[in-house]
């Protein structure tokens, strides 16, 4: 066998292998039609969500980082997107997630998080676990994962439900909207910290 032919052999099994394997955590170009401008822009998606601030009481706030862990392949996904072949289970990624809490009053709380509703189809009971969150300070849960389905949903946002017991009082079903970000919003928060 000679030279080329070893170059084209190489090349081919590199291909072959970057098809089979090849793939990207999340990552997502859209593309937008604009029916009255006439115009198209492309979005290029990261594969974390981040919620804004939410206030449950009293100088107690939380926000929650999700990421997407599905890996897609680069290359089939948009070919089997544009084909209309894509299943159910394409529609469908692991969530993982972390709840952050911060203390601003001038008490502590004591917190347990109860369960976690990623979808009206899936609710994560979590085993309770009190933190106690000192005054003036700040307080990140473990990682979860759960299953979420994109179907009929707007995939670019995410509603949380979360349960959760701070200082006795009962706080059900608080809802906690994870916005996904763009390439350029992760790249200007991760300079930023």
């Amino acid at each position: 066998m000679n030279n080329w032919n070893k170059a084209l052999c190489y090349i081919g099994l590199a291909t072959l292998l970057f098809l089979a394997g090849g793939c990207s955590g999340g990552f997502e170009t859209v593309t937008i039609y604009d029916s009255e401008t006439g115009e198209t822009k492309k979005i290029d998606y990261a594969s974390t969500y981040i919620s804004g601030i939410t206030n449950i009481c009293d100088g107690l706030d939380l926000k929650i980082t999700g990421y997407n862990t599905k890996k897609i392949n680069p290359i089939t996904y948009p070919i089997m997107r544009a084909l209309g072949a894509l299943g159910p289970d394409d529609m469908e990624f692991t969530m993982s997630f972390v709840v952050h809490f911060r203390n601003s009053s001038d008490h502590p709380y004591n917190l347990k998080l109860t369960s976690v509703e990623l979808s009206s189809d899936q609710t994560k009971k979590i085993t309770p676990e009190s933190y106690v969150l000192a005054p003036d300070s700040t307080f990140s849960t473990e990682e979860f994962f759960g299953e979420y389905s994109k179907w009929a949903k707007d995939y670019n946002k995410i509603t949380v439900h979360l349960d959760l017991i701070a200082n006795e009082e009962s706080y059900n079903a608080i809802p906690v909207v994870l916005n996904r970000e763009t390439i350029e919003d992760m790249k200007k928060r991760r300079n930023k910290s």
